[in-house]
């Protein structure tokens, strides 16, 4: 096995088999010689080479090859040139160089050349043409409704300014390789140099429509850095008081996974009633909370790197919360369609009872209201009314009497049905016996709640509770309150007519009628 060792190339640490590093080392040597009589200039070469040769050793790695072996550094060799390379090159004229522009061209920032943030000095480097007209046109698309502001906003935001000598080489759209490197450094070498000695000269020569160009992209470049600074002071503030309320809803005196009136006006259910399975349940929690904390955070994080220019790309830690988030938002989505699929169900339970009235001839039916002095919310879901009693965490629900002609001259029959949806066949009978609903019969006297009973955290379940008395034909009603609240046969302004407390009624084949 060969021995292996650890070095560090442009800031980055790489392990070599030994032949890999041998023939590195020699290259890199035999660089340094060749450079090394152009001092300053030739250093600034040889720290741009190391950089552009960290960044392929880069390329070669990947989770299952950790080590660069001999190959790997032969390919990078052959890539930037050797030594010899240069020197024959050298003695070429430069009409014998010849590279295709579009097979390295990459679009870049050039924040050497700019007057804003380089996004139309970087289009010009990527498209060969004077820097100008980008800004030119610009300018024009400003004055349409400020589309040219827009673009050139979404631009800066998105395209990375050109850093290293590599990038500025791919932004004009030279292959990377020791001699652009060389030519790269040499020329902002001696720009530099002669920008000390003809800086007066320089500004006075700069034409008219260059000025006028540069004094609105100053203007432009401070409303625009006043804008991003007062966003980045927002995202800071809501994000912050986001944060707190999330962590207060989930992990504080708040809990959204109880029943709560929050702030005697919001009514937040039990949403562990709606889940099926309790590890399902935390788990779903869990996903929630990722898919709302992480946004909130990244929200907060833009901030404070607005406000205080921190530059870092913090790459692995982006790509780290956005998997995460994903995954969170699979994972939500994946318990939500299985629970929905468990709650397609609506149950119905019945409970009967006959009462004997052959001997008398009347029924009397009377309605109590069983809420009359209980404090009372009332709430409209979808249509569906709610009664909440938040006092005893109870809702209410009203039920809805129907009277049938019957066939059987003798039995009166009362059928009680309660009805309960959003449930599973496995918890059925559990649910449904959560609907409290009292009545009594005594004789011919059948007293009726009006209201049914629930949890609060059932609410969602949308119970309902139906009475059907089957009344013998012939046979004669007296309601001894009123009935009209809860009578599901009739229209209202017929019942309020016609079954006041205390009048008769009788039944007939077409239903109930009043008495003559």
């Amino acid at each position: 096995m060969k021995k292996t060792i650890q070095v560090h190339i442009g800031g980055v640490q790489f392990h070599f088999d030994e032949d890999a590093f041998k023939s590195l080392l020699q290259y890199t040597d035999a660089l340094k010689s060749h450079f090394d009589k152009e001092g300053e200039e030739g250093r600034e070469i040889i720290e741009d080479i190391e950089q552009r040769i960290a960044e392929l050793l880069e390329k070669k790695l990947s989770e299952s090859k950790q080590v660069i072996i001999l190959s790997d550094v032969d390919e990078i060799i052959k890539t930037l040139g050797t030594v010899e390379d240069i020197k024959m090159d050298e003695e070429k004229t430069s009409e014998s160089f010849s590279y295709d522009r579009r097979a390295h061209r990459k679009f870049y920032r050039d924040t050497e050349n700019n007057y804003l943030g380089g996004v139309a000095a970087g289009l010009g480097a990527f498209f060969d043409i004077d820097p100008l007209w980008i800004r030119l046109a610009f300018i024009v698309l400003f004055f349409m409704k400020g589309a040219g502001l827009l673009i050139y906003a979404i631009l800066w935001l998105v395209v990375p300014k050109a850093v290293t000598t590599a990038q500025k080489l791919h932004m004009k759209g030279k292959p990377v390789n020791v001699n652009t490197i060389e030519e790269s450094i040499t020329s902002e070498y001696h720009k530099v140099k002669n920008s000390f000695n003809n800086w007066s000269q320089s500004e006075k020569t700069r034409n008219a429509i260059d000025n006028i160009i540069k004094s609105i992209s100053t203007i432009i470049k401070v409303v625009f850095k006043v804008l991003l600074y007062s966003f980045g002071i927002i995202f800071l503030i809501a994000g912050s008081i986001l944060l707190a309320f999330i962590i207060i809803l989930f992990f504080g005196h708040i809990d959204v996974f109880t029943t709560h009136s929050f702030l005697n006006a919001c009514f937040l259910p039990d949403f562990s009633g709606w889940i099926s399975d309790l590890e399902n349940f935390k788990l779903l929690t869990l996903s929630l909370f990722f898919l709302i904390f992480i946004p909130v955070v990244s929200l907060v994080y833009a901030g404070i790197k607005i406000i205080f220019n921190i530059q870092s790309k913090s790459v692995v830690l982006r790509s780290a919360a956005l998997t995460a988030w994903i995954l969170a938002l699979v994972l939500f989505l994946t318990l939500m369609f299985s629970e929905i699929s468990n709650l397609s169900v609506k149950a119905m339970q019945s409970d009967s009872r006959l009462l004997d009235i052959s001997n008398n001839s009347l029924l009397i039916i009377d309605v109590n209201d069983n809420i009359s002095n209980t404090s009372i919310i009332r709430y409209s879901v979808f249509n569906y009314d709610i009664l909440y009693n938040k006092y005893h965490e109870t809702i209410f629900g009203q039920v809805s009497l129907v009277l049938i002609p019957a066939s059987d001259k003798k039995n009166t029959s009362v059928v009680v049905k309660k009805y309960l949806r959003n449930i599973s066949l496995s918890n059925a009978d559990e649910y449904i016996d959560e609907i409290r609903y009292h009545y009594t019969i005594n004789d011919s006297l059948i007293t009726l709640d009006k209201y049914f009973e629930m949890d609060d955290d059932d609410f969602w379940r949308f119970g309902d509770v139906i009475i059907e008395v089957n009344v013998p034909i012939n046979t004669r009603i007296s309601f001894s309150s009123d009935p009209c609240e809860i009578i599901d046969a009739f229209e209202e302004d017929y019942c309020y007519e016609n079954f006041w407390p205390g009048k008769s009624c009788i039944m007939t084949v077409n239903g109930l009628k009043a008495a003559n």
